[in-house]
């Protein structure tokens, strides 16, 4: 069931927030149980009104019903729209054929994008160049280009006399949070762990790019108070949190915290699982953070958790088997999608794979790690069912690779 939300920010900026408790699969990829909100912005002025991005196509009729509580929707003068992807613009043909002849503003790249989505030309969109000023009554926006979060067409908007950043998919995350704004440390610490989630899923592979943009706003000196994504809490209270963990996962990097080992693996018929779970008994009883992920005949782990807790480990163990004489098919798409988002971000990794008649598992996740350019630490490769005396040394040679990265 989808509901939604009005809050004022301030004097005259609005949000409107779809809360979508049905959507399961975000992207139709990743599991999201928790659900997502979709965020649009609404600044009134003495000669008219902006509206800022959208919701999805299925909630048009509750957008505009949302909208009318705020303002008059034949007030709305201009529409920005910092990012195309359907879940914020969905809901834009349902208003432009209540509005008719509104302005729209985003870049060159949203014009062409947001045509081919719509299936129509829109003769009034003006594509803005970086830094162009938005004006409208006694309001000035400066519209900043921030290609690659994660799209190429995507920005953000500043409003400066309020110190409002509206940020789109940068700065988002999952969940449908308590409270619209980040109210308490117990809303933060609930929502932070859905925001890593949704980076690792969906902007981990741009890292790069969110470095670039935050070190441009910093040059810019936009002076935010207040940061506004497109998804998710907005942040009054402490914007800085959200910037500098986008930053930290960006980096591969944590703040503080006990030494982090995050282990995955997949097991047909228990042979990597015995091996894994000798491994785990002897990891608890460390002073690290263990977070353990299988996928077995008897249950599948959410893999949107999976790669949000890979973002910040200190060490990843995989433990695949080998599927007709190759990789385990699951355990390749963990990988595949470890190699493209996290590519760069140098990685540790233990391998843990059994086989029956070809070694293969090992090879495949060594050549395809190592090509995304992750460090390969220990190989664990055994035939069979592993007996007492390799779970003993597996164990400690794990514990020990512990050590010396802790040590290092």
């Amino acid at each position: 069931m989808a509901t939604y939300r009005k809050y004022k920010l301030t004097d005259n900026v609005y949000l409107l927030r779809l809360d979508d408790a049905d959507t399961r699969f975000f992207e139709g990829i990743w599991p999201i149980p928790e659900g997502i909100t979709y965020n649009a912005y609404i600044i009134t002025t003495g000669e008219g009104s902006i509206l800022i991005d959208g919701w999805k196509r299925e909630f048009s009729s509750m957008f505009i019903e949302a909208i009318e509580e705020v303002t008059d929707l034949r007030d709305i003068r201009k529409i920005v729209i910092h990012h195309t992807e359907p879940d914020h613009t969905g809901s834009l043909d349902a208003v432009l054929r209540a509005l008719g002849n509104v302005e729209l503003l985003g870049t060159q790249f949203a014009k062409s994008m947001l045509e081919a989505f719509l299936g129509k030309s829109l003769p009034n969109f003006k594509p803005l160049k970086d830094g162009e000023k938005i004006t409208l009554g006694d309001v000035e926006l400066t519209f900043i280009h921030t290609p690659w979060l994660h799209w190429p067409d995507t920005a953000m908007t500043y409003y400066a006399e309020k110190k409002i950043l509206f940020t789109c998919d940068a700065f988002g995350g999952y969940s449908i949070p308590r409270t619209v704004i980040d109210a308490s440390e117990d809303i933060v610490n609930e929502y932070l762990p859905h925001a890593r989630d949704y980076f690792a899923n969906i902007v981990a592979k741009y890292s790069q790019h969110v470095i670039k943009a935050v070190d441009k706003l910093v040059s810019m000196g936009i002076d935010y108070k207040i940061v506004a994504p497109g998804h998710g809490l907005v942040w009054v209270n402490r914007p800085d949190i959200i910037v500098k963990s986008y930053l930290a996962w960006a980096r591969g990097e944590r703040f503080g915290g006990k030494f982090k080992v995050v282990i995955v693996y997949s097991s047909m018929y228990g042979n990597v699982e015995k091996m894994i779970s000798s491994i785990v008994e002897r990891l608890e009883g460390l002073d690290i953070e263990l977070k353990v992920y299988k996928f077995t005949d008897k249950t599948h782990d959410n893999i949107s958790d999976v790669l949000g807790d890979m973002l910040d480990a200190d060490l990843i163990i995989l433990g695949a088997s080998t599927y007709e004489g190759a990789l385990n098919p699951l355990m390749e798409k963990i990988v595949s999608s470890i190699c493209s988002k996290f590519k760069g971000l140098r990685k540790r990794f233990i391998i843990v794979s059994s086989y029956g008649w070809a070694a293969s598992a090992d090879k495949e996740l060594t050549r395809k790690l190592t090509d995304a350019g992750m460090e390969i630490i220990k190989n664990i490769t055994y035939k069979g069912r592993p007996g007492r005396d390799l779970l003993e040394k597996a164990s400690e040679d794990v514990v020990k690779v512990i050590r010396d990265i802790r040590g290092a």
